[in-house]
């Protein structure tokens, strides 16, 4: 089976270059095959190992393209009006000169001025060009077309000594510019609105002149029809008599839907079932999970078939927060109340890191107050050690980095290779809801929740428990948790990562999993491509985990590829929906603050409050008691020593 190779896209205004690179390949002409349909689907096959299918956001040119030019066609490219009048320069030097007199300009109606026409007879090359300009000129594209030449074929060129053999591929733009998004591989692996949209005009039913479906007209022609095929086309033929709109089924679709039909999906859009039961190993289930026999389902006996799936969901919510609260230990959320002034070395490590996603924020901020302390070698000592930096600080050198034409360089080329491996969906993300883009939101917010949690309490160093940290933290992955908008909201999908933050882990600490929630919503303002490294890394994890790793299948690639599809602006605002629910614990303290902080510990329904002023009251006790030990003490010893005091009268 071919394997997708690692290739880097980068492009200048006029063209699109395609690093390649495919090692232990014999190269030759004859091997290499490069196909360019439409203009836009890019096939690119080193048999009998490397197969690359591109779907590219522009058209490019191809042989046939250009051979239509050469030969007459309407394809070519746009001249600027400023390079028209140079071409043009004065109207008597063009005529002397003939030069013009080789660019044909082709017309809507295919027919191409004559430049060799005489004086007499009809406007000569200048006046032909020249009122073709005034015609374009009317409308939005002011501009000349050109012919386009050999040189805009595409081109390959190998290098056998580059990374043990890499091929360049470089394609001539149809239309000059720069194509946004080129980084985000999982963009190019589907096809986009418009070519969705001709793919279902292909496919429409046959129609008469009244736009009424013709019926039983098939569409290939039939060869051989055995006595089954002729019962079914009976059943057809019956239906469209009957004008009975309802569809034909097998038996064996019949069985497979009775089967299906009260079967609990999960993952993200809720694409799949019974994946425990029928695809994972036996036992996978209660290891991966916390949830109990996720492909059954759980429903009471009072509720009805069609109710049967959002009864599921209620029980099973209900079951998640009650195991949630037996298995909340009170006195170990008290011994890391005040872990913060105790001293923690993992807990002193989480809060002072510096995460990859606010690497290059806290550089600026610390050069910027050398630069108020006048300590200038330190800031040019500092400049040379940038590049020294650690592995999590040169992913992030390109956080901040604003949306440039050419964004091949933010991610690293093995999160590139990750992005271009990762398998696309069945999803149809132009077809989704508001409701289904809004369940995808909140499920991203948990699974951010539980990485930065992780990335934290790790010093951004993964270990062998990371895995199990991330899945017991997020409703998502724990239980399989499906949210509903608007039913489902941010505060409550904090207020649970919180809660399971302070049940599981090492660490229980309230202020830390405030810290997180900043964190999370820092990631979603920065934008797509940190979103995107923050579930990169995720991925990774998950993959190294012998219990975790059908995680990935279920709902990480197809958050990494939902989120390449939505708009940079979608995220952002999301992230500023998270950020404002934080801004209510600032305001605590102030006067004129009248909104609620909806991730206070009152809202966790944990009984947090109660047990932290019981647990002051017993201190207030326990100090009051030690005072009046203290106290009786003292009398005591006074007492005892009261009738045995010395004088010293001398020796008289």
């Amino acid at each position: 089976m071919p394997i997708t190779p690692r290739y880097h896209l980068s492009q200048s205004n006029t063209h699109l270059e395609i690093e390649v690179n495919i090692p232990h390949v014999r190269v030759s002409t004859s091997s290499l095959e490069l196909v360019i349909v439409d203009g836009t689907d890019l096939h690119f096959h080193a048999p009998p190992t490397y197969l690359l299918k591109l779907i590219l956001p522009g058209r490019v040119l191809d042989e046939e393209a250009v051979e239509n030019s050469l030969t007459g066609g309407s394809v070519g490219i746009a001249f600027s009006e400023e390079q028209t009048e140079k071409s043009l320069g004065n109207g008597s030097s063009n005529r002397s000169g003939g030069n013009i007199s080789l660019i044909q300009e082709i017309t809507n109606d295919g027919n191409a001025i004559d430049s060799n026409k005489s004086d007499t007879g009809a406007p000569n090359d200048a006046d032909a060009i020249a009122a073709t300009s005034e015609s374009r000129s009317s409308k939005k594209s002011n501009s000349f077309r050109k012919i386009w030449t050999k040189e805009d074929l595409p081109k390959m060129k190998y290098d056998p000594e580059r990374n043990h053999g890499t091929l360049i591929i470089i394609l001539r733009k149809e239309q000059d510019g720069f194509w946004p998004d080129l980084d985000l591989l999982g963009r190019l692996q589907q096809p986009s609105i418009k070519k969705n949209q001709k793919q279902g005009e292909s496919f429409k039913p046959l129609e008469n002149e009244n736009n009424k479906r013709i019926p039983g007209r098939p569409l290939v022609q039939v060869i051989y029809k055995s006595d089954c095929d002729q019962y079914a086309d009976e059943g057809y033929r019956a239906e469209d008599t009957n004008n009975n709109n309802a569809s034909v089924t097998t038996p064996m679709e019949e069985l497979l839907s009775i089967n299906s039909q009260h079967c609990p999906t999960y993952g993200l859009f809720r694409n799949f079932s019974n994946v425990f039961r029928d695809y994972a190993r036996e036992g996978l289930a209660h290891e991966m999970l916390e949830c109990p026999s996720p492909d059954e389902t759980v429903a009471s006996a009072h509720t009805c078939d069609e109710n049967i799936g959002k009864d599921h969901e209620q029980i099973k919510r209900l079951q998640r927060i009650q195991m949630e609260n037996d298995k909340f230990d009170g006195d170990r959320y008290l011994t890391d109340l005040y872990i913060m002034d105790e001293g923690d070395m993992i807990f002193d490590t989480a809060t002072e890191m510096v995460p990859h996603w606010s690497v290059k924020g806290e550089q600026e901020k610390l050069t910027k107050a050398m630069q108020n302390d006048g300590h200038s070698e330190v800031i040019a000592i500092a400049s040379k050690l940038e590049n020294l930096s650690t592995a999590d600080e040169s992913i992030a050198a390109n956080t901040n980095q604003s949306d440039t034409p050419n964004q091949a360089s933010f991610f690293t080329p093995e999160e590139s290779h990750q992005l271009a491996t990762i398998p696309p969906s069945s999803n149809n993300h132009h077809q989704l809801t508001p409701e289904q883009h809004r369940s995808a939101k909140l499920s991203l917010l948990d699974l951010l929740f539980s990485y930065v949690y992780d990335h934290r309490t790790t010093d951004g160093d993964p270990t062998v428990e990371s895995s199990w940290t991330i899945m017991i933290l997020s409703p998502s992955l724990s239980w399989l948790e499906d949210y509903h908008p608007p039913y489902d909201d941010i505060p409550n999908v904090l207020r649970w990562c919180i809660r399971r933050s302070l049940i599981y882990p090492y660490l229980r600490s309230y202020d830390l999993a405030i810290m997180v929630v900043q964190d999370v919503s820092t990631i979603l303002m920065k934008g797509r491509r940190v979103v995107i490294r923050c579930l990169l890394q995720l991925r990774k994890i998950m993959e190294k985990s012998e219990v975790h790793y059908l995680f990935n299948k279920l709902y990480v690639d197809p958050l990494i590829e939902w989120v390449q599809k939505i708009e940079e602006k979608d995220i952002q605002d999301f992230g500023k929906e998270v950020n404002s629910i934080l801004a209510g614990r600032h305001k605590v303290g102030k006067e004129e603050c009248t909104e609620t902080f909806l991730l206070d510990k009152q809202f966790l329904d944990m009984g947090l409050v109660g047990l932290e002023e019981s647990m002051l009251m017993s201190s207030s006790d326990d100090d009051r008691g030690d005072d009046e030990e203290e106290e009786h003490n003292g009398d005591e010893e006074s007492r005892s020593s009261g009738g045995f005091s010395y004088h010293d009268d001398g020796d008289d």
